[in-house]
């Protein structure tokens, strides 16, 4: 009886201390498609600080956690995405690595394309009040669909996904051919539709809806750069899908401004010029301004300055390895490399970096799900560092498009911009 006694004041003395200190700092991980819904990985791998990497059992309601021990505090994340809608060719494997701290976030968000359920939604629709309309487009976050004329014969078909509110945009062209921006003549966004099975939507536009032109200056840096920008529309509602109102080259040019857009909109002034340097290695500068719709007017591109023309990724041990050149203010750098069959992307904020003075891509193919990333100095290799007024963790949170955070979710007036070298 005495024993027993013992070993329970034991094993209540090991609760109390565990109450009291904890394992650690837990992370749980977000695998979402760029729609909001969950989405299943094919494979989760975790760090701690620099030791090895290792795979990441799922929990019961199919999430994933772990926990930093006390006293540490940088952490990596690897997540593979699977599904039938990964758009990557067969042969290829794609992963993507954070490095991050517990000061950066304790909730890291992964994009997976996934299987979207869908609602099937009626829709007609006139704009032949609009002089000179040919045709017209209808822009929902899910499609957009081109009609070459301006009144429907009969209801043509939209789909949307089924989560909350949808906002669209019913636009006229000057041409019955797929247009471009500058084709556009008069737009209308509307707000608020709730989508249901069955659901019919009219659309009408009117000489109120025409829209009002406004100029974006040049931005060309020599003429041994080439450039080119569009400036898209996020309302508040659908901030993974971008309207384009807008495209141009470094030359400067024009984009759309939309007659009921309102304060809760944003325009977005991407603008992207490179440079080439040999047929292996490349410079590209890109920026991402946020401009209120409701105080919009002519823009302005400001891009970052360039990396060293002389930068270049080791190969000489069989591994990537990247010195880390950072500016003043960066706010995290980006590091992509595709070698024998496997793209990798690689995300480190300023914390994790701190203190080192290189980075070697991983050798993940001892982890369960990860066979084919073993780090191989062959191929492609990218090496961006990011600034702006935007963390590097705010813009991992946001909707992601062809494996590169474009941040179409930052609902403020910001700016992100991106210096890269490209080489192989």
């Amino acid at each position: 009886m005495k024993r027993i006694v013992i070993v329970g004041i034991s094993s209540l003395l090991f609760l109390l201390l565990a109450a009291c200190n904890g394992p650690g700092t837990k992370v749980t991980i977000r695998v979402e498609s760029k729609y909001g819904h969950t989405s299943l990985p094919l494979s989760v791998a975790y760090q701690i600080e620099d030791g090895d990497w290792a795979w990441l059992q799922p929990n019961e309601d199919a999430g994933y956690s772990f926990y930093v021990p006390s006293g540490k505090e940088r952490y990596g994340v690897a997540v593979r995405c699977g599904g039938l809608k990964t758009h990557i060719a067969p042969s290829y494997a794609r992963a993507t690595l954070y490095q991050l701290t517990i000061s950066d976030t304790t909730e890291p968000v992964f994009t997976c394309p996934t299987d979207e359920k869908t609602i099937i939604a009626e829709v007609n629709y006139d704009a032949s009040s609009i002089t000179g309309a040919k045709g017209v487009m209808i822009f929902t976050k899910k499609q957009k669909k081109h009609y070459s004329d301006t009144t429907s014969t009969s209801p043509k078909i939209l789909v949307f996904t089924p989560n909350g509110k949808h906002d669209l945009l019913f636009a006229a062209y000057s041409t019955a051919s797929y247009p471009d921006p500058g084709d556009l003549l008069a737009a209308r966004l509307v707000r608020n539709i709730e989508i249901a099975e069955g659901t019919t939507i009219d659309l009408n536009l009117s000489n109120d809806d025409l829209v009002r032109w406004a100029n974006v200056g040049p931005f060309s840096l020599s003429s041994n750069w080439q450039g080119s920008y569009t400036v898209g529309l996020i309302t508040s509602n659908d901030t993974a899908f971008w309207y384009s109102v807008g495209s141009g080259y470094d030359s400067g040019g024009t984009y759309a401004r939309i007659a009921n857009a309102s304060s809760d909109d944003y325009y977005v002034l991407h603008a992207t010029t490179s440079k080439q340097l040999s047929a292996h290695k490349e410079l590209v500068l890109k920026s991402f301004d946020f401009v209120s719709a409701a105080t919009a007017g002519d823009l302005q591109v400001n891009l970052p300055d360039p990396l060293p023309e002389s930068y270049v990724a080791d190969g000489s041990s069989n591994h990537w390895r990247f010195e880390l050149e950072r500016p003043d203010g960066f706010t995290g750098v980006h590091i992509h490399s595709s070698y024998s069959g496997a793209k990798v992307d690689i995300w480190a904020s300023p914390a994790w970096l701190q203190g080192l003075d290189s980075y070697t891509i991983p050798d993940l193919s001892a982890v369960l799900g990860f066979a084919a990333f073993y780090n191989g100095a062959n191929g492609r290799w990218k090496y961006c560092v990011l600034g702006g007024d935007t963390t590097l963790a705010e813009i991992l949170s946001l909707p992601w498009d062809r494996y590169e955070p474009l941040p179409a979710g930052l609902a403020k007036p910001t700016r992100v911009t991106i210096s890269c070298v490209n080489g192989s």
